[in-house]
């Protein structure tokens, strides 16, 4: 009988060729023939597979409302929970109850001249997304000088008043003075301030953020 090659055959011969090939096989050369002759439809499928995950997540980021920002400078190793505490009675208090809302609250920041803290805080303060920070002193000082941030005096106008028992006399929101602060507490040194990002585009709930520290 002449001999046939696999390139002469039909695609129903093929198949049954292949069939036969599996048959006389143990199951690990099953499977490591199965993956050496499908491995570029599994890499396809793989690859389709993260596509379409990047899709949703991009999708899903897209529906979201950041009702606030806050960046948190030197946070304590140990502050989910005050995290947690903070984005939810937040939510409570100035959300509409849409589910997409949320409060971010980014604790990766540390001060000093690590390089690699100067890069994070440049990229913060340069990305203009954040709009409260919490920080100390030496980081209020640092990037006041750079107009960083906005004043409260400047936010609250002619309500400057009713809240100025908690500021510092440059009108900064010392948190320590809020009657609230303790239960949202996630940093480790004092005093703390809660400052206006220059680039803010919720100032009113960062009010709202003022009104639920001293109620």
């Amino acid at each position: 009988m002449e001999k046939r090659y696999e390139s002469d055959m039909t695609r129903k011969e093929k198949r049954q060729n292949e069939l036969k090939k599996l048959k006389s096989m143990t199951f690990k050369q099953k499977a490591a023939y199965i993956w050496e002759y499908y491995k570029g439809v599994f890499a396809g499928i793989i690859i389709a597979c993260v596509i379409i995950s990047i899709g949703v997540q991009m999708f899903q980021n897209s529906q979201l409302k950041s009702l606030l920002s806050i960046a948190v400078v030197d946070s304590n190793y140990n502050h989910d929970e005050q995290v947690e505490a903070l984005q939810n009675d937040f939510l409570a208090y100035a959300g509409t109850g849409d589910k997409h809302e949320v409060v971010d609250v980014d604790t990766s920041l540390l001060s000093g001249d690590d390089y690699n803290a100067v890069v994070k805080m440049t990229v913060v303060m340069g990305a203009g997304t954040a709009d409260m920070m919490f920080c100390g002193e030496e980081t209020y000082k640092k990037y006041k000088q750079q107009e960083a941030f906005l004043s409260w005096k400047e936010i609250l106008g002619d309500d400057y008043s009713k809240y100025e028992e908690y500021m510092t006399d440059d009108g900064r929101l010392d948190l320590e003075k809020c009657p609230n602060w303790e239960k949202y507490n996630m940093v480790y040194y004092s005093p703390v301030y809660a400052v206006v990002m220059s680039s803010s585009k919720n100032l009113e709930n960062c009010i709202k953020f003022l009104e639920m520290m001293v109620q």
